[in-house]
């Protein structure tokens, strides 16, 4: 009796204790360093610096266009990338051999570009079966990227009706695959914009030319009123690439890193995508030294429930 007693006593006090072990855990604040993406190039295609072929497995800053997409990821700090460039290669076996790479990283993106490389016609059919393939070895892999989707892919006759077949596709044979669209500011007021980002899940918004940093917070609030709710990756060029073809000013390029920190503070956007395709050293490691700095800090929620 004396026993069974001390047993009672005994469960009472750790009752809950006991609960909590076995209830829900409650989950980690989320930190920027969560919703850093690294804008990778799997093989080099001769744009800028990257040159021809395999890309440079290094920890070298100074090399960072050369970087393979993991290389790059080590070097800034970052966990997740997005695998650009030429994008999802044709050939499931290379594309294996890319993805796992980049198998160690918490996400992974794909480019995707048609099954001919750049279109018309505008049909993803062999792509989208590889990547349902991927998926299955790699279940970090979350989205797919629609690259200049308004400006050069426009150009080549891509229209909203693509879109929509893309996405019905991708929802029927990779579930839970988002698609993101990149968005340019000079496409803001852009009549066609809202055609196209109907059927896109998570818009990718750059800011086309340097100069116009300063106006990040405006733009981006135009962005969000187009958005419809739909969650923004804020993408933050590390060069001056369609400005003045530059190096990025150490001015702005804190401003831009600064401005974005605040939308992610505020639960505004989804993500941030660093990017540079040419070596300057002093940006890539003041970026580096700036997401060490501030990458544990937490940020708000966003809009993570993509249609």
């Amino acid at each position: 009796m004396k026993s069974r007693l001390v047993l009672i006593v005994v469960m009472i006090i750790f009752a809950p204790t006991l609960r909590a072990a076995d209830g829900p855990k409650p989950r980690r604040e989320r930190t920027l360093n969560d919703i850093l993406w690294v804008w990778g190039i799997p093989e080099g295609n001769g744009e800028a610096d990257l040159g021809k072929g395999r890309m440079l497995a290094t920890t070298d800053p100074a090399k960072f266009a050369q970087a393979d997409p993991q290389s790059k990821a080590l070097i800034l700090g970052v966990r997740n990338v997005l695998m650009a460039g030429d994008g999802l290669p044709n050939d499931l076996k290379r594309a294996d051999e890319l993805s796992s790479g980049v198998a160690r990283l918490k996400r992974i993106g794909w480019e995707l570009g048609p099954d001919n490389g750049e279109g018309p016609p505008f049909v993803y059919t062999e792509k989208l079966a590889i990547l349902k393939t991927l998926k299955t070895r790699y279940p970090q892999i979350e989205a797919i990227s629609i690259d200049d989707m308004l400006t050069a892919q426009r150009q080549k006759g891509l229209r909203p009706e693509h879109i929509s077949t893309l996405r019905r596709e991708l929802q029927a044979s990779v579930p839970g695959v988002k698609m993101w669209g990149i968005v340019y500011t000079l496409n803001l007021n852009d009549p066609a914009l809202h055609e196209f980002l109907q059927y896109i899940d998570i818009i990718n918004l750059w800011t086309w030319q340097a100069e116009q940093i300063p106006d990040l917070d405006r733009n981006f609030a135009t962005a969000e009123k187009l958005a419809g709710g739909r969650p923004i990756v804020l993408g933050l060029y590390m060069y001056d690439y369609s400005g003045k073809g530059r190096r990025m000013p150490r001015a702005l390029m804190e401003l831009q890193c600064e401005k974005a920190l605040a939308l992610a503070k505020q639960g505004r956007i989804e993500g941030i995508v660093f990017l540079a395709i040419t070596n300057d050293t002093d940006t890539i490691v003041w970026t580096r030294d700036w997401i060490r700095k501030v990458g544990g800090e937490p940020v708000g929620l966003g809009q993570r429930s993509a249609r």
